[in-house]
């Protein structure tokens, strides 16, 4: 019974999302899930890895200052997911950025701080904020 609810669930919870995914490739923007951890925005938009100009990039290797992700411990990787998630949803950014929430957070961007709300895709909200 399972081998046919599955496939029924995931479609429609996850592949609505997975469609608008599809939609980004080929384009250079910055695609990020907020509160919650997923592989498929990096499979399904096909988004090249991080070039050495880029702001997201400078970040990251300030922060890491020489060391992996895997090197990291607990405290420091929960400062990063944090100062990861800031980076995305504080300030305008040199690429368009898409934040991805799952439905029933109350912690939704706003347009005051600049992001448009794309709408329900599935089990899945999204935002956009413009590049500045």
């Amino acid at each position: 019974m399972s081998w046919f609810v599955v496939p029924m669930v995931d479609a429609k919870m996850q592949k609505p999302l997975f469609d608008f995914y599809k939609s980004l490739q080929g384009k250079d923007v910055y695609v990020e899930t907020i509160h919650f951890k997923s592989y498929a925005h990096y499979f399904y938009t096909k988004i090249k890895p991080l070039g050495e100009e880029t702001e997201y990039k400078n970040l990251q290797k300030s922060f890491l200052n020489g060391q992996t992700l895997r090197g990291l411990n607990n405290d420091s990787l929960l400062m990063w997911q944090n100062l990861r998630r800031d980076f995305f949803t504080s300030d305008p950014r040199d690429k368009d950025v898409y934040v991805i929430y799952k439905l029933g957070r109350k912690d939704y961007p706003t347009a005051k701080r600049g992001f448009f709300d794309l709408g329900k895709y599935g089990a899945y909200r999204v935002f956009l904020r413009r590049k500045r």
